[in-house]
């Protein structure tokens, strides 16, 4: 039993021909049933080996390109995507040479146009976009700043220098957020999610009333992924403008690892 995230999400060892065929079929189900878009979360674990990273392996892309192919015959409308919070050359990686994913998360942006915010400046911001590779004609980003996820930071490395780093999370904390650790090889932790909403994030929750520069610095950051290259993705919480769940946190008992 292999559990990469946790001890109660048991993964799927899809060098069964069973798992793989029973998992194939499962996509057909969803196509027949006229869904369009298929959505691959955090695919880059997908195939395990031991004495690896099990991160990014060549399999992982090899079943990739096998569900684009099956799409092509039985679904040319259909749509793959694929999640993995990666830098942004492995992100990229998914399209594979345009026989993988149709489209991939900008995983990056969050963490930019959030940096952006707080520093007023977008020199990371406008650099990033500088140095994007121009795609092929069938392939596209899905633009996002908010999900179910919390702000990704593993890309930051080269993003941001250390000093900028470190000054995102202390806002994140004194805007009531919460930070997730991942264990790294030597047994330190090091900051993997930034667990806050992101109207909450831009703006300073602690404030006693929210006056209407606060929802339009809100509502510049959304415009941004909406005028970027890529489809735009507008989380529910986002739309709805919903704040920090405190409450929620304090409930559930769920604490940052």
């Amino acid at each position: 039993m292999w559990t990469t995230f946790s001890d109660n999400q048991v993964d799927l060892n899809f060098k069964n021909p069973d798992v793989l065929l029973e998992t194939i079929d499962i996509l057909l189900l969803y196509l027949s049933n006229g869904i369009e878009i298929i959505r691959l979360d955090a695919v880059g674990f997908l195939w395990k080996e031991l004495g690896t990273s099990c991160f990014n392996l060549k399999n992982s892309h090899e079943i990739v390109k096998l569900l684009r192919l099956i799409l092509s015959y039985v679904a040319p409308y259909a749509i793959l995507i694929t999640e993995t919070h990666t830098p942004h050359k492995y992100n990229i990686s998914y399209f594979g040479k345009g026989d993988e994913a149709h489209m991939v998360y900008q995983v990056n942006l969050p963490l930019l146009v959030l940096d952006a915010f707080i520093r007023e400046d977008t020199s990371h911001l406008q650099g990033f976009y500088k140095r994007i590779e121009p795609l092929k004609a069938e392939n596209l980003f899905f633009n996002f700043l908010a999900s179910h996820d919390g702000i990704n930071v593993v890309g930051a490395k080269g993003l941001l220098t250390k000093k900028q780093f470190n000054n995102l999370l202390n806002r994140v904390k004194k805007h009531n957020g919460l930070i997730s650790y991942r264990s790294m090889p030597d047994g330190t932790k090091a900051p993997y999610e930034l667990n806050i909403n992101y109207f909450d994030a831009i703006n300073n929750p602690n404030k006693k009333t929210m006056v209407n520069k606060e929802v339009k610095r809100f509502i510049s950051s959304q415009s941004i992924i909406i005028a970027s290259r890529g489809v735009p993705g507008i989380y529910i919480h986002s739309l709805i403008g919903s704040r920090n769940y405190l409450a929620g946190v304090k409930k559930t008992g769920i604490k940052n690892q």
